[in-house]
């Protein structure tokens, strides 16, 4: 089965207490991928339990469960509260991990989603608009993945829509501020071809 591993980027992407004595938690990691993890909690101990959205490191122990593997020691490395201070960025933030936690297991470049995951929680942690974050990081999935967003869905849009799409991909999110609407109805068009288009799971 393999010994202990040590892992320092592991981000919690959903989390289930499971009775009084076990929570349950998917994640995902740019060295290991996606976990699928257990922490035993004693009854005595009241320090914080990683929650949804945390960077955490732990030691992780197989179990005979297949992946599953065992939270031992850890470590809570960053928290992201503010997001759930909003219902539209919380919901875009648990899209966001969905993707990760529906997909994550099929893409070669964990490295890379793992890094775009945090910098998309990050920003709308920071307050930046959910929507155009969420749109960024569908499109570059979409187009690292190979799927013909250029030349299918962008090609297909109107005029403006293609100016609005052009506008929300390159310009930084802290400035789509002014964009929150016009990305809420592009990210829903935008979600709807990837549900039609690719084998994508959003």
């Amino acid at each position: 089965m393999g010994g202990e591993i040590f892992a320092d980027d592991i981000t919690v992407l959903c989390r289930d207490l499971r009775g009084e004595s076990s929570l349950y938690i998917e994640a995902f990691s740019g060295r290991l991928g996606a976990l699928s993890l257990m922490k035993r909690i004693s009854a005595k101990k009241t320090s914080a339990l990683p929650d949804i959205f945390d960077d955490i490191e732990a030691s992780l122990n197989p179990s005979s469960s297949g992946d599953l593997k065992f939270v031992g020691g850890f470590e809570i490395r960053r928290r992201r509260t503010a997001i759930a201070s909003d219902y539209g960025a919380f919901e875009d933030a648990a899209a966001i991990a969905g993707v990760v936690r529906r997909n994550g297991r099929h893409i070669e470049d964990t490295a890379r989603l793992s890094a775009r995951l945090r910098r998309s929680l990050d920003a709308i942690d920071a307050g930046m608009p959910s929507p155009a974050v969420r749109l960024k990081f569908l499109y570059l999935l979409v187009r690292d993945e190979g799927y013909p967003v250029r030349e299918d869905f962008f090609a297909r849009l109107p005029e403006a829509e293609k100016r609005l799409f052009a506008v929300i991909v390159k310009t930084p999110s802290a400035d789509l501020s002014d964009f929150k609407a016009r990305s809420r109805e592009m990210l829903e068009k935008f979600c709807r071809w990837i549900s039609g288009s690719t084998d994508i799971e959003e």
